[in-house]
Formats: structure tokens, sequence, C-alpha cells
């Protein structure tokens, strides 16, 4: 839990942003763009998924279940975020001010709660140098932008947005997928269990 109450604290000075937020979207009052769903949609599954993974597979309790799962959730966006909106800074792109580089360094910083049940083989090694060569392509073509004036840079900017985005969610639930090398072993219901618990 140290990293929950270091992200709320990071972040008091944002909370009444937070505030507005929760009541435009309980109003129905927000703003929205094409790319949204993929937005909402990845992220969705991924806390689906890794309150499966957590709960059924690693039988970690359901408020740490929860607690993880939202975490990834939030850090796989802040991931996209934070490169997405440095990366556009240099090409007169990026408007992250302070306040967007401590919300998502601060949700990054809290996806780590559940770091211990990651795993780093070499899917996922390969997995990370395929989501680094994504960046790396957008930026070879130009970094287009969906909202781009030109109908074939608004194309490849809206392709580029979205795939990469959604490669952040599968990129972090490959992180917590257990392979058959990493069952955990039978045990009483809720025990918090490594991945790597002796038998």
């Amino acid at each position: 839990m140290p990293l929950v109450a270091q992200f709320l604290i990071v972040n008091v000075g944002i909370y009444p942003e937070y505030a507005r937020a929760v009541v435009g979207w309980g109003t129905f009052q927000f703003r929205t763009n094409d790319i949204f769903p993929y937005t909402w949609g990845g992220s969705l599954l991924l806390f689906i998924f890794a309150i499966w993974v957590f709960n059924r597979k690693y039988r970690v309790d359901l408020i740490r279940t929860f607690v993880y799962s939202v975490a990834l959730s939030f850090a796989a966006t802040s991931l996209f975020e934070l490169i997405y909106q440095n990366v556009g800074i240099g090409q007169g792109i990026g408007n992250q001010f302070l306040e967007g580089q401590v919300i998502n360094l601060s949700a990054i910083a809290f996806g780590f709660s559940s770091v211990r049940f990651w795993h780093f083989g070499r899917l996922n090694q390969s997995a990370c140098s395929v989501y680094l060569g994504a960046w790396l392509l957008w930026l070879s073509f130009g970094y287009p932008q969906a909202y781009d004036t030109g109908p074939g840079a608004a194309g490849e900017g809206y392709f580029f947005n979205v795939a990469i985005k959604l490669g952040s969610y599968a990129l972090f639930a490959l992180f917590i997928q257990p392979f058959r090398d990493r069952v955990v072993p039978e045990g009483p219901p809720n025990r918090v269990l490594s991945p790597h618990a002796p038998s």
C-alpha cells in the first residue's frame, strides 16, 4: 500500500481537476475524441484481465487485486501519454505541463505495486522491443497526428496512436500473464503468493 499513499500524496494539488472530471462524467458532460473509445476499452479490458489473473491465478485477496488492477490500467495509459506528450514537445505538438508529468509519472510508479508478479522472459523482452520500435516507426513517418488537416497524415496519425496505445495495454497484460512455468501452487484462498513461491 505505500505506493497507493505515494500516488495520493503527490497528486494532492490536482484533486480539484479529478473532482471536476468525476462530476463531468457523472453528469455526462465530458469531452472526447475518436481515439478515446480505444483508451477506455483497452484500460477496461486490462483491468478485467488483471482482476482474473491476480485473484484466480495468484490468489491475491480482493482488495489488493482491485488496487493492482486499477494501478496497471493507469500505468499503461500513462506510459503511452508520457512518451506521446514528451516526444510531441520536440515536434511542436506536446502540451504536457508539470501537473501532467506528475500524474503520468506517479501513475506509472503506482503500477509497480504489483511488480513482484511481473515476468520479464524472452517474450516480454521482445514485446518491449516491438513497442519501442513502433514509436520509432511513428517518428520516422514524421509523427503525424489524427487531427492533422491532410487526410493521409491524419489517417497515419490515427493508426499509430490507436495501435501503440493498445500496445501499451497488451504489454502490461503480458507482464502479469501466468505462463506455465509460473503456475502458483495450490494453497489457502486469498493468500498472497508470489508467482515464484516455493511449493
